[in-house]
């Protein structure tokens, strides 16, 4: 991850949405900083893959801040980041990140620097100097994120090879470092974070080689949740009740058409949107041959979607995932992103 800058507008908006995770009383797990020119004021510990969501608050000065989250059942490790707020122009704010000095990857005059560190509970040590502007910091941070470090760069937990005889060497080599290092909540994440390309056997296996502790985690809860809920590959799919345009339960599948065709697409994809004229082509030349198609929203908010709809002016079935319902639907279908099109029939 590179550095980036986001308007403080929209950080202090994202502060508001997720402010209730900061109320956690703790002290157990501590991340100090001692950031030489780090500006005074706050900073933020976030989730790395969404900034939107931060975990706690603090106020730097004179380049020390502390973070501190409760050490209770329910923390997993995670991988984080730091932003903190900085004014380098007249006319807008922003909020930059920490980077920090990859030295698995950084070779001679080539330096690595990632914006993220994995957090486990032994917590972390931040220090460096934000001068001159290519300086990274160092951060020690447990053993997860040694692992981190280290393997960043090759893609682990990524299956899903171009070549499918590589398939077979790559999963012997997750199994082999996931038995080097079965106390890992790093390997199993990344595991997940990849889970629709393997098959049931492959993550029952996977998750079976970590320590008992891991995987009776939220981590590991998390896969088992989607094991159980994802479609096996030679069974028919589920036929949904979801919510229609005209506010009624509808079915995604039509039992006697020759043909099902589901899209799951949202009102925010630019490719959804831009595939809609060759999706009308499909629909106007086959439907009368019994193809029965199925737009499926995953839009969080069905007022955007009904506007799309009216926009779109699209001929075929068309419905949306209520939002506590999304999880499931997309574990059920093996969703990782849209456009998506499934057939059954």
């Amino acid at each position: 991850m590179l550095r980036v800058t986001l308007l403080l507008s929209s950080f202090f908006l994202a502060l508001a949405l997720t402010g209730c995770q900061n109320k956690q009383a703790a002290k157990a797990i501590q991340v100090a900083g001692f950031v030489q020119h780090l500006p005074d004021g706050k900073v933020y510990l976030t989730d790395a893959y969404d900034w939107r969501i931060v975990y706690d608050s603090a106020i730097a000065t004179n380049g020390h801040f502390a973070f501190k989250l409760a050490p209770d059942t329910a923390f997993v490790p995670f991988l984080a980041s730091i932003h903190y707020l900085d004014s380098t122009r007249a006319d807008w704010h922003y909020s930059r990140q920490l980077i920090y000095l990859n030295a698995y990857e950084s070779r001679g005059k080539i330096v690595s620097g990632t914006s993220a560190f994995f957090l486990g509970p032994e917590g972390a040590v931040i220090k460096g100097s934000l001068l001159p502007a290519t300086a990274l910091l160092t951060v020690a941070a447990g053993k997860d994120n040694e692992l981190y470090q280290q393997l960043s760069g090759n893609g682990f937990g990524y299956i899903n090879t171009r070549n499918p005889a590589n398939r077979p060497s790559r999963l012997r080599y997750f199994e082999r470092l996931i038995q080097q290092h079965p106390a890992s909540y790093f390997l199993l994440k990344s595991i997940l974070n990849d889970k629709q390309h393997y098959t049931e056997k492959e993550l029952q296996g996977l998750l079976g080689l970590f320590q008992q502790q891991v995987q009776s985690s939220r981590v590991g809860q998390d896969l088992r949740t989607y094991l159980a809920n994802r479609t096996d590959a030679t069974a028919p799919y589920p036929n949904l009740l979801l919510v229609g345009a005209n506010q009624t339960p509808q079915r995604i599948l039509a039992p006697h058409a020759k043909l099902n065709l589901l899209i799951f697409w949202a009102s925010w994809c630019g490719p959804c949107r831009q595939e809609i004229p060759a999706l009308k082509q499909v629909y106007q030349t086959f439907h009368r041959q019994g193809l029965h198609m199925t737009g499926i929203s995953i839009d969080e908010d069905p007022r955007k979607w009904q506007q799309a709809l009216g926009q779109e002016q699209m001929g075929w079935q068309q419905v949306v995932i209520p939002k506590n319902q999304l999880l499931r639907v997309k574990q059920q279908f093996n969703l990782s992103g849209v456009p998506l099109a499934y057939s059954n029939g």
